[in-house]
């Protein structure tokens, strides 16, 4: 749970100027932890504050004029869907609450109906109820991971089950690093265009349409001749595809530790679809250069 010697900075959206006091001096009535209360009366009002400041918790009237009840919780999500919320309402009702629930809030108050403990009650816990879901998001996406390294790992093997091969890793650790670092770069460019990222970002699984998008995206940027050059690279070094395995796994691996979990979604699956074609090339400049040896 947060320190509770620090502040908790609260954005308060409530257009009602009573029920905004109210909320302010409930809060500024708490000692352990302190808060700082930043106050907007309308909706677009306070998405300008999210812009500019960085907010612990947010306390969201569903009724201001200019929001449209439980559509800004949506809106609130598609940007920053780590932001805990907690839902104002003036009802008493259970319907109500499981669907302010099921639109992304992590708690709900009802206005008039609560005091300094219940008000700072349903702060902490809204921030420790999404610490944990999002720990809970990065426990899976390391699952899904290390399930998706093994998958690679086992599918090399099988088709090589004799395989008493040295690692480029051992045998060559220069030329590894030097190819790391190419598919590293490459793999950076394709995450990282601004089109595909956000799709990721906001949970939106692509559909067809998208992916033929997101395919021209990615070659208006980055040649095929990107990928065979990186394949060629391989193949001087006499690799193989477990060896590209072994940087995929590598690089994966430092994107995992310090990323938000839809960024690893995006390497994820970005990052298996360059695996994957980057083995196709391989095996394609091995075909050529023995198609080459055997017209020698």
């Amino acid at each position: 749970m947060k320190d509770i010697t620090k502040e908790i900075k609260v954005l308060l959206i409530e257009d009602d100027s009573d029920d905004s006091l109210l909320a302010k001096e409930t809060l500024d009535e708490i000692c352990i932890p302190k808060f700082q209360v930043l106050a907007a009366e309308q909706f677009q009002e306070g998405l300008k504050i999210l812009e500019n400041e960085y907010i612990d918790v947010l306390l969201l009237d569903l009724s201001v004029p200019d929001g449209h009840g439980l559509e800004m919780l949506s809106t609130i999500k598609e940007t920053y869907p780590h932001l805990p919320i907690v839902a104002l309402t003036g009802l008493n009702d259970d319907t109500i609450a499981f669907k302010t629930i099921a639109a992304g809030a992590q708690d709900y108050v009802v206005k008039g109906f609560y005091d300094r403990n219940s008000l700072s009650k349903a702060v902490r816990y809204a921030i420790e109820r999404q610490r944990i879901n999002q720990e809970f998001e990065h426990e899976i996406l390391h699952d899904y991971y290390a399930r998706e390294i093994e998958f690679f790992r086992q599918l090399v093997t099988r088709k090589f089950p004799d395989l008493t091969y040295k690692t480029l890793k051992k045998t060559n650790p220069l030329a590894y690093e030097e190819l790391r670092q190419e598919y590293s770069e490459l793999l950076d460019l394709i995450v990282l265009q601004p089109e595909i990222l956000e799709a990721f970002l906001n949970e939106h699984e692509p559909d067809d349409q998208d992916a033929k998008r997101f395919h021209e995206l990615k070659h208006s940027r980055i040649h095929e001749k990107d990928i065979a050059s990186i394949a060629a690279g391989f193949g001087r070094v006499d690799a193989t595809s477990l060896d590209i395995v072994e940087v995929h796994y590598d690089v994966l691996k430092s994107r995992m530790e310090n990323s938000e979990p839809n960024h690893m979604r995006a390497f994820i699956t970005e990052g298996r679809k360059l695996l994957i074609e980057l083995m196709g090339c391989l095996i394609s400049h091995y075909r050529k250069y023995c198609v080459e040896a055997l017209k020698c």
